[in-house]
């Protein structure tokens, strides 16, 4: 009797030495399934961090690709100068998001770094992101560029305005100008040599003008047209000051070549009254 009842409890403690290690073994499967199951869920939320960045950061990519890819018209120089503001807050914003596209690489590297399941697909997004970024940096370099030329152009362009509203100043005035002689005349030397005097800015003007054509081959054409219709006022302008500096000439010839028939013509007059006085013997 006795030995059976130890035999019992033999059977009983091994029974459940059984369960218990049973028991643990589930323990450590359930642990392992909790284990990959916070590891799967924490890398499908790091999976959706990255790329809702990478959409975030794609969708600003497309919004400046969007206004860099606009070709504006620009007529004067006070559009240029407000393009250029716009392209320097532009430009600063894009320097401002450097940092953040860089933590997105460096989120990219450490979960590849971490062997993510999804790795290959971390890295080609990267890729795309920053392959956005890169046309953003090179549309922006290209609209600098081409901003810049266009300030030198109507920079240039600006400059032609000024001389030529001189030129056409200066053909009114010669137009309207109603001054008698002599002043007339001295007034219209003095325009002369003022005309002189601002030959050299057209000069220097030409002379710009041809660099620019070298510097600026797309507005080589627009170019040649300022210079040509510049030129062909300024000749304008010499011809009409030459000829009426001969209407003045003449003018005052005709002047003086009255005065002195009416000087002769008294001293005619006087010669005849004493000759006729003589005669008559008073």
């Amino acid at each position: 009797m006795i030995q059976s009842s130890a035999i019992f409890k033999l059977v009983y403690f091994l029974q459940v030495i059984s369960k218990l290690t049973e028991l643990k073994s589930l323990h450590s499967a359930v642990q392992l399934g909790f284990t990959e199951k916070a590891s799967y869920l924490q890398q499908l939320l790091d999976l959706q961090m990255f790329l809702r960045e990478a959409d975030h950061l794609d969708a600003i990519s497309g919004n400046q690709t969007k206004i860099l890819s606009q070709t504006p018209k620009i007529e004067n120089l006070e559009q240029v100068e407000m393009l250029l503001r716009a392209q320097t807050d532009l430009e600063n914003t894009l320097a401002a998001q450097e940092e953040r596209v860089a933590l997105f690489e460096d989120m990219s590297g450490k979960l590849q770094k971490a062997g993510h399941s999804e790795s290959t697909k971390i890295k080609q997004r990267e890729q795309e992101v920053l392959a956005k970024r890169n046309q953003v940096k090179n549309l922006a370099k290209q609209r600098r560029e081409s901003l810049e030329q266009a300030l030198r152009f109507h920079s240039f362009a600006s400059e032609v305005a000024d001389t030529s509203n001189w030129v056409a100043e200066k053909e009114r005035a010669l137009a309207n100008e109603n001054v008698a002689l002599p002043r007339a005349l001295v007034k219209h030397e003095a325009f002369i040599r003022e005309l002189g005097a601002n030959e050299g800015k057209l000069r220097s003007l030409s002379a710009k003008g041809e660099s620019l054509k070298q510097a600026l081959p797309a507005y080589k054409p627009e170019i040649e047209e300022l210079l040509k219709q510049l030129e062909q006022s300024w000749k304008n302008l010499e011809r009409l000051s030459s000829e009426k500096a001969t209407l003045l000439k003449n003018a005052e010839a005709e002047k003086s070549y009255l005065e002195t028939l009416e000087d002769l013509r008294g001293s005619v007059s006087k010669l005849r009254r004493e000759f006729t006085t003589e005669s008559l013997g008073v």
